[in-house]
C-alpha cells in the first residue's frame, strides 16, 4: 500500500511497533490516519520505527 501511494504522490508510512511479551505488528499510515488496520488493533502496539 505504501508503494502504491507513493506512486500517487501521498506520503504515507510503514510503522513498526511492539509489545511486551513480545509481539509486533506494522501498519501504513499517514499522518494519524491509519489506513491498514483498525485502532482497537494498533493501540496494543508501542511504534518504534517509521519508514
Amino acid at each position: 500500500m505504501k508503494r502504491l501511494l507513493a506512486q500517487r504522490g501521498c506520503d504515507a508510512s510503514l510503522v513498526f511497533g511492539v509489545t511486551m511479551p513480545f509481539s509486533a505488528h506494522c501498519w501504513v499510515q499517514i499522518g494519524d490516519v491509519v489506513l491498514t488496520d483498525t485502532l482497537d488493533i494498533i493501540r496494543r502496539y508501542q511504534p518504534i520505527f517509521s519508514v
